[in-house]
């Protein structure tokens, strides 16, 4: 089977060929029809979690998966061979990743079973970035009409934040390209400050009283602080990249740094949303498996639009 995979940490993914993986009493043998690209994946890639979970190689690379189950386990009972399955592929160890044509797990990954009616590239957008977007809004815990602002917002995380946000009541801002401003809008974005220009200028000129709260995907700890100076007090400055660092307290802010929490129910709750409308998942593109290597790197360059979908099944 094909699989992209690294053989050491710092390397090159390739596409490699790999035996068909054994199942085991409790395993589930997923053929993997789709899978979507997250920035941790390339940080997975250079050893961001080697301290604290076991790693395999070579190491199988991508979080996020969908497929059809084709056989389990003598002990599984919660699945059966036809499930078309999807959720996050990290399970116990890091290397049995979701890039791949064949994926053995454990039955008790955090998977579910797709709803009927709802696309499996649609679906494979949700388990980390719709989650990590739907907990960090839940995380702002702000009164509704409160002002909102959600950097990196034309990303995956930042195109599910900036509709979640706008769904619970808030007014929101967003920085992204100025090219990228319609779009966004009509995801529900009241405002978007250009990237490329001075982002705090234009929040004061704004919004010179302040803002309520704030959802940074992308900035280092100065850019986070600054940005959190124009918070009010009793509002929320918030960061999925834990930048955020003492001393907001004693301005009346909450500082949160978020590490997404993979949950079942939000993932099933996101799912019915995509299925009623509600909420969309923006799809930038869509690529074949030996494309993975090269998006990867140009991932890295930011600027990204919704989710990159892998094509798994048209290999």
């Amino acid at each position: 089977m094909k699989s992209v995979a690294i053989h050491a940490f710092g390397t090159v993914p390739g596409v490699i060929d790999l035996p068909l993986p054994d199942v085991g009493p409790r395993d589930i043998l997923v053929r993997m029809t789709h899978a979507s690209l997250n920035p941790i994946d390339r940080r997975i890639a250079e050893g961001f979690l080697k301290d604290r979970i076991e790693h395999r190689f070579p190491l199988v690379l991508g979080i996020d998966g969908a497929g059809v189950v084709e056989a389990v386990g003598a002990q599984v009972g919660e699945f059966h061979a036809g499930d078309f399955v999807f959720g996050r592929f990290l399970h116990a160890y890091v290397g049995n990743g979701s890039f791949s044509e064949h994926v053995a797990l454990s039955a008790a990954a955090p998977l579910i079973r797709i709803p009927a009616g709802l696309a499996p590239e649609l679906a494979v957008a949700l388990p980390t970035a719709a989650v990590t977007a739907l907990q960090a809004v839940e995380r702002l815990a702000l009164p509704e009409g409160s002002v909102v602002l959600v950097t990196g917002a034309s990303g995956g995380v930042g195109t599910f934040a900036v509709q979640l946000a706008h769904a619970k009541g808030y007014k929101v801002l967003a920085t992204a390209s100025r090219d990228d401003a319609p779009w966004l809008e009509a995801l529900g974005v009241e405002y978007v400050l250009d990237r490329h220009e001075n982002v705090l200028e234009q929040l004061y000129a704004y919004c010179p009283t302040g803002i309520n709260g704030l959802i940074d995907l992308v900035n280092p700890a100065p850019a986070f602080m600054a940005l959190a100076d124009y918070i009010a007090p009793g509002g929320t400055a918030l960061s999925t990249i834990w930048a955020a660092a003492d001393g907001l307290a004693a301005r009346g802010i909450r500082g949160v740094n978020l590490e997404m929490e993979p949950n079942l129910g939000d993932l099933s709750d996101l799912a019915q949303r995509l299925l009623d409308g509600s909420l969309r998942a923006v799809i930038g593109r869509r690529i074949s498996l030996e494309a993975v290597c090269d998006a990867m790197t140009q991932s890295q360059a930011g600027g990204a639009r919704g989710k990159t979908v892998i094509d798994i099944a048209r290999h």
